[in-house]
């Protein structure tokens, strides 16, 4: 640890396959911060679409964007996007993984996904959100 209580490189340890953007700052994980390039998509206000090959880090980005909206800067702590970022209240965060849906068979994708809105769309704090305008990001195979 350095004088200031921040851990030094040598003291962290180096993540492999870690998709938890909290579990990997809570565990003295390494983070490349690119936190500040992640502003920059949240503050474009537009819909994306994220299209990379596999293990290319995007259930760890959209992990980071769920940190942010569901818990504010709480795990953001020396990360650039702690001078930028502005307290906003937080956003019930909805997270779809695909990645255990079947895209060969229509039938089975529509009743699961039918099945995850029917479950959301359940819980009163949502359907008071949903009123208002949504954000969506979306990972796993979209």
């Amino acid at each position: 640890m350095t004088a200031d209580g921040e851990n030094k490189l040598e003291d962290k340890m180096l993540p492999i396959s870690a998709p938890d953007f909290e579990l990997l700052r809570s565990s003295r994980q390494i983070y490349v911060d690119k936190t500040d390039l992640i502003y920059q998509l949240v503050m474009e206000n537009v819909p994306l679409f994220l299209s990379r090959p596999r293990r290319f880090g995007k259930s760890l980005l959209t992990s980071v964007f769920k940190s942010l909206f569901a818990h504010g800067l709480e795990y953001f702590h020396g990360l650039k996007i702690e001078q930028l970022w502005r307290p906003e209240p937080f956003c019930k965060v909805l997270e779809l993984d695909l990645s255990g849906f079947s895209f060969s068979d229509p039938d089975e994708f529509e009743s699961r996904f039918l099945l995850f809105c029917k479950r959301c769309c359940a819980d009163p704090a949502l359907q008071y959100l949903l009123m208002r305008p949504i954000r969506l990001i979306c990972s796993k195979q979209c």
